[in-house]
């Protein structure tokens, strides 16, 4: 017997009580979403994606708001950001005393030199050593 490919048979034979309708029921309930409506599609597509815009422009904006709020916290909570413990006259002696001569310690004799001479002085030390081994 052949088979039509456009009929699939039920796998019951005999529908129950619920596939069955009867004339008392009335008609049949209109399909839904028949007719499609472009403009209200357009308009709920608008409101959603309006939306969405707003959504991430929120999000953007409070961790901008965060990450701002953060990272000034860490910063201000430094001890050179502060300055109200006199880490600010302590950063200036500190430079100053690279730009002068400074006792160390009397009694041997040890002086703190300059960082520009310093700087020559090693310069030289390396040239000579380098030198003697030639």
């Amino acid at each position: 017997m052949p088979h039509d490919p456009h009929f699939a048979p039920h796998a019951e034979q005999h529908p129950d009580s619920w596939h069955r309708h009867t004339h008392a029921e009335g008609a049949p309930q209109v399909e839904h979403g028949a007719r499609v409506r472009p403009l209200i599609l357009g308009v709920a597509f608008a409101i959603t994606s309006v939306l969405f815009i707003v959504t991430c422009l929120v999000i953007i904006m409070y961790f901008n708001k965060y990450a701002t709020e953060n990272r000034a916290r860490r910063l201000e909570t430094t001890v050179l950001a502060e300055g109200a413990d006199g880490s600010y006259a302590r950063r200036a002696n500190d430079l100053a005393s690279l730009e002068e001569f400074t006792w160390i310690d009397h009694q041997t004799g040890e002086v703190a030199v300059p960082i520009e001479i310093a700087i020559e002085q090693i310069v030289t030390q390396y040239q000579q050593s380098a030198s003697a081994r030639r």
